[in-house]
């Protein structure tokens, strides 16, 4: 139940984040819906670094009881967080 729970989190911080990428690209600088698309990913980053972290837990403590598609979101989600991760040491860095 909670390996259900946990991808279906998963995909729609997914969801979220396309969104808010796709707002923030589609729309003139400046306007009320970039800036919206710009906070969704900036929630959506937040929230996926959290989603990692339980997920990390879950993974360690029942590895047995995961789904092929819930350690396929976590590698994916990997991918994320890394990027994540090294934007914000690029920012501390200069």
């Amino acid at each position: 139940m909670v390996n259900r729970r946990m991808l279906v989190a998963g995909v729609t911080i997914a969801i979220a984040y396309i969104v808010g990428a796709f707002l923030h690209v589609s729309y003139p600088l400046h306007s009320s819906e970039r800036e919206l698309g710009f906070g969704i990913q900036s929630a959506a980053i937040g929230l996926t670094l959290l989603w990692w972290g339980i997920a990390c837990l879950l993974l360690m403590f029942r590895w047995k009881a995961t789904s092929p598609g819930f350690r396929t979101l976590f590698v994916l989600d990997f991918v994320v967080v890394f990027a994540a991760l090294k934007e914000v040491v690029d920012a501390f860095v200069q």
